[in-house]
């Protein structure tokens, strides 16, 4: 489902995480020509970090939106902005309970956005952010992973649901400000993907240096370091665990380490790190809302891994 956003102020990309958002935020949105990028570290940080941090009861869309234009360059007034942070989306650690929320106030905070969300199927997704909690300090096991339902992991299958979240976006900003991208088309066809993302942006095709597909900017670690990984965290403070023997500062650059590693290691060692049949079941829930999305972006989507049964 792609429309294009040219007749909006905002292009607002929303994640999910884990679909080259660091590589669009880096590689490609910043060298495109006729386009704000509105970078979150920086010129917007003052404007991102009310709309994250701020309490439900002190929110307030006018004073955001105060922050909007003054992160705003006045001489970029005419251009397309586009903002993009897979945190609107909310996170998975969490059982999921600030996607309505970010939703509501991009709603509330910008006027007729264009929105868009890129999906990746299920069953990659849920192996990505599993190898992800490992890199970042988590010890438990993929069988503890996928049924744990406390702090600092309140796991939620509702994160996956794609149609069910897609739907609501179309429901609160309009089917004709709604775009559904997917991961697996980037991977596919990349140069196919980012022309779909200049319609979308209202600048012209081809106007990208095709060398920026070169760069991966947020590389995985390998199953096969998992096991490793989850002794050295037992005992190496991080993110996840930050009270632990050694110091925090060992953390980064062991994963940095053994992510290099991992870029090193032949694809016959690239084995899913959570069994195929435990996904499968973990997943089957998803299978309504995988339907729902089929027949919201006028698509058959098991080709790409979205499964219906």
């Amino acid at each position: 489902m792609i429309n294009k956003g040219t007749t909006a102020k905002y292009i607002v990309h929303v994640g999910l995480p884990k679909t080259a958002n660091n590589f669009l935020k880096e590689r490609f949105f910043p060298t495109l020509k006729d386009l704000c990028f509105c970078d979150i570290k920086t010129t917007h940080k003052n404007f991102m970090d009310y709309f994250y941090f701020v309490g439900d009861f002190e929110f307030d869309p006018s004073y955001a939106r105060r922050l909007l234009r003054e992160s705003s360059n006045p001489a970029n007034a005419g251009l397309p902005h586009v903002l993009s942070s897979e945190g609107f989306s909310g996170t998975p650690w969490n059982g999921a309970i600030l996607r309505k929320r970010n939703f509501d106030r991009i709603a509330h905070i910008f006027e007729n956005p264009h929105i868009v969300i890129v999906l990746r199927n299920q069953a990659d997704m849920l192996q990505s952010l599993y190898l992800h909690y490992i890199k970042h300090g988590a010890t438990v096991p993929w069988r503890a992973f996928l049924r744990d339902q406390k702090h600092n992991l309140v796991w939620a299958r509702d994160y996956l649901k794609y149609g069910y979240q897609v739907k609501y976006l179309i429901d609160i900003f309009g089917k004709d400000r709604v775009t559904v991208l997917f991961y697996e088309d980037f991977r596919g066809q990349p140069i196919g993907y980012l022309n779909q993302w200049c319609d979308i942006l209202g600048v012209q095709r081809d106007c990208w240096e095709t060398s920026i597909l070169s760069h991966r900017d947020n590389p995985s670690i390998s199953p096969a370091f998992v096991p490793l990984m989850r002794f050295v965290s037992k005992l190496t403070s991080s993110s996840k665990h930050p009270y632990l023997l050694l110091p925090r500062s060992l953390h980064g650059p062991f994963w940095k380490l053994m992510t290099r590693l991992s870029a090193k290691l032949p694809r016959s060692w690239s084995r899913r790190v959570i069994p195929k049949d435990a996904a499968d079941e973990f997943l089957k829930d998803c299978h309504d809302s995988n339907r729902l999305l089929e027949e919201i972006v006028g698509r058959d989507l098991e080709p790409l891994g979205y499964h219906k049964a």
